[in-house]
């Protein structure tokens, strides 16, 4: 049997806040059931609920603040700037993770057997750009500097330029890049396209580009796409072919009566271990935003689900073995968690 290995996502977390709310859709005869919203208004409130929620959910972090923040990037130089993950082809540029949000927590490192015995620094990013306006050196990088790309991401940039493929790695403690996505009802569909006019000029040109896009009701239920372009001018999302809801082609093709849901497939960041606390803050926040949903879900939240979530965050310390000593056993793991108090 497979293991479970994913969180909530936010399809997951805006349909239940939905349905604990009241303000589920269900279809267009009003008989289906609970679906994702998709009045817009309606749907925005949801979402808001969603990601006030999760920020609620990390701003309640024990006093030492969550262990699963605590993450490791590594880069992988790609001297040509021919890297997935380069920034304008160049080698010394490299865009980081969403979760990065520029909160580094420790020193920047070759992995063993890279970088041919040479050390690497945090610098501020202006030494390394005042160098770079001068002349763009080739080498061992042996500078690096974290600086805002666009759009809430960041970016490493090194110096020298990369000459060779090595591997750098350093910590840093993971942010919150709000969920996203959207729903509504369509004004026409195709084999390769479905159009809705009433968020034309709402989002730029290619802003839904590789997200997927599910048809949740009306014809082509359970169809779904990956979007290869969108048209922000005229609310147009062109797709390659629809496929059913087991991944083959020939899914049924949208049409006038068809409700859409598009999202990027992002899911919480604090990991599926968390998933209820997550979810018990989402709907305490509903029950602030929704005047009729008075069923003390705050009170959960605060009472059960934090100190949860705190005994669960504690169990993630890693173990840890004793002394070796000569002549001597090593004493019994322990749990690191079992040291640590939280008031």
């Amino acid at each position: 049997m497979a293991e479970p290995t994913s969180a909530f996502t936010v399809q997951d977390l805006i349909l239940r806040v939905a349905k604990a709310a009241g303000v589920a859709w269900h279809g267009a005869d009003g008989q289906s059931k609970a679906l994702i919203p998709v009045d817009e208004e309606v749907f925005e409130r949801c979402l808001d609920c969603v990601n006030d929620g999760i920020k609620f959910f990390i701003a309640s972090a024990p006093p030492m603040g969550w262990r699963w923040q605590n993450r490791e990037a590594t880069v992988l130089f790609y001297p040509d700037g021919d890297g997935t993950d380069n920034i304008d082809t160049d080698g010394a540029r490299y865009q980081l993770s969403d979760d990065f949000q520029g909160e580094v927590t420790g020193p920047i490192t070759y992995i063993k057997e890279t970088g041919h015995g040479t050390s690497i620094d945090w610098v501020h990013e202006g030494q390394i750009r005042q160098h770079r306006q001068t002349d763009v050196l080739e080498g061992y990088p042996t500078q690096a500097a974290v600086r805002p790309y666009s759009n809430r991401t960041w970016e490493l940039i090194v110096d020298p330029s990369p000459s060779a493929a090595d591997t750098v790695t350093f910590p840093y403690r993971a942010g919150f890049a709000a969920m996203q996505a959207a729903s509504g009802e369509a004004n026409a569909g195709s084999t390769t396209s479905l159009t809705d006019v009433s968020i034309a000029n709402l989002y730029p040109d290619d802003y839904f580009n590789g997200w997927t896009i599910y048809v949740i009701d009306g014809t082509g239920r359970n169809s779904y796409a990956v979007v290869t372009d969108y048209a922000g001018v005229t609310g147009v999302f062109t797709v390659a072919d629809w496929l059913a809801k087991d991944g083959s082609a020939g899914g049924t093709d949208p049409s006038t009566d068809s409700a859409y849901f598009v999202t990027n497939g992002t899911k919480h960041p604090a990991g599926m271990q968390f998933d209820e606390a997550v979810l018990g803050a989402c709907l305490a926040k509903a029950e602030l935003e929704f005047e009729d949903l008075q069923t003390g879900y705050m009170d959960k939240f605060l009472s059960l689900d934090v100190a949860k979530a705190w005994e669960i965050d504690a169990r993630s310390a890693p173990r840890k073995l004793g002394p070796m000593l000569p002549g001597r056993r090593t004493k019994e793991r322990t749990r690191i968690f079992n040291d640590v108090t939280y008031t």
